[in-house]
């Protein structure tokens, strides 16, 4: 898969998205601490199903969604190794430190944004000035 160009990107998404079980985890922890005397006064209330959701899951879940994004951030700036061992393996390159590999193989379609600051800035000494 990681030979072919138009199917690198998906198998480093299934890579990627293989480790999201703990994340669903805490959520679903999160879903069930919501109170239900607050569901039940929303029903009474009038309340619609989106407006339930909005008005009473949402907020009881906001900070597990704030921890969501910022670790998925994080995580993003982190995928540096996965895209490039697979790359490595799939060229045929899997030699020590004194050979040139560029990440990105094949066409660059597993260049992920760590890897690209770490061959502009030390592998090509570009630091933007």
């Amino acid at each position: 898969w990681f030979n072919d160009a138009a199917w690198s990107k998906p198998a480093l998404t299934m890579l990627a998205v293989w480790g999201i079980g703990d994340l669903m985890v805490i959520f679903m922890a999160s879903l069930l601490d919501v109170p239900t005397e607050q569901y039940e006064a929303a029903e009474l209330d009038g309340a619609s199903a989106w407006q339930r959701f909005r008005f009473v899951t949402l907020p009881n879940i906001a900070p597990i969604v704030l921890f969501a994004v910022v670790t998925g951030v994080i995580q993003a700036m982190q995928y540096y190794t996965q895209p490039l061992v697979a790359a490595k393996v799939a060229s045929g390159v899997m030699g020590g430190s004194g050979q040139s590999f560029e990440p990105g193989y094949p066409d660059k379609s597993t260049l992920t944004l760590p890897q690209l600051v770490y061959n502009l800035g030390f592998q090509r000494f570009d630091y933007g000035a």
